[in-house]
């Protein structure tokens, strides 16, 4: 966990008894922004990936530190909510991602990624999800009813479970838990990354969420 607040406001850090587990990484403002990236990569040392995006915020400084962490990170990445939005419109650092990317975006995060309407990614979720992972070779977790697993060799993965509940109003903070899944119990996914990108080793076990406060 990595609390972005200034160090003037310890809500987050104050609420985790377990030592090392928040961090104030805001070097020079009350938001994260660019100055933070070499304490992030330094925290991320000994770690496997790197979840970013719920909570962040986008302004500008965010923005910029967001696509250069998806470009210049070691580690691998699961991008999710604030940190899809940082990255569109300037997704050439997905491009220039050095370690494999997961995505997860909802249907208007897909949009704003793709330069698609979300009527057009509604329309064919599977062909959108397909078309951005093969062409950025990243994984795509596009969510929604059904939602699809795209990986870069064209195929995909639908799951048809799940209930209108997680439509409901108050429904964000599970923003939160979708991104976590993905981050903390990898094995579930383990051989679909390992076939998406096959490289040395293992693929995450222990890592580096990253957050703003909520």
């Amino acid at each position: 966990m990595i609390d972005i607040s200034d160090p003037a406001n310890p809500t987050l850090a104050g609420s985790y008894d377990t030592p090392g587990y928040a961090y104030d990484v805001a070097a020079t403002s009350r938001y994260i922004a660019e100055d933070a990236l070499e304490r992030i990569l330094a925290l991320g040392e000994g770690k496997q990936c790197l979840a970013l995006g719920p909570g962040i915020g986008t302004g500008e400084e965010t923005k910029r530190l967001v696509r250069r962490l998806v470009a210049e990170s070691p580690l691998p990445l699961v991008v999710d909510a604030d940190g899809l939005n940082c990255l569109a419109g300037q997704i050439d650092a997905i491009d220039r991602a050095r370690a494999p990317v997961v995505l997860t975006p909802h249907p208007g995060e897909m949009a704003r990624l793709s330069g698609l309407s979300t009527r057009q990614i509604q329309a064919d979720r599977i062909g959108c999800a397909r078309s951005f992972a093969e062409t950025h070779d990243v994984v795509v977790v596009l969510k929604g009813a059904a939602t699809v697993v795209a990986v870069p060799d064209g195929r995909c993965f639908v799951n048809p479970t799940g209930n209108p509940g997680m439509a409901s109003g108050g429904i964000g903070p599970f923003g939160y838990l979708a991104s976590d899944v993905m981050f903390e119990i990898p094995a579930q996914i383990r051989e679909l990354l390992e076939a998406s990108f096959p490289a040395p080793g293992t693929w995450p076990v222990t890592g580096l969420p990253l957050r703003g406060q909520g």
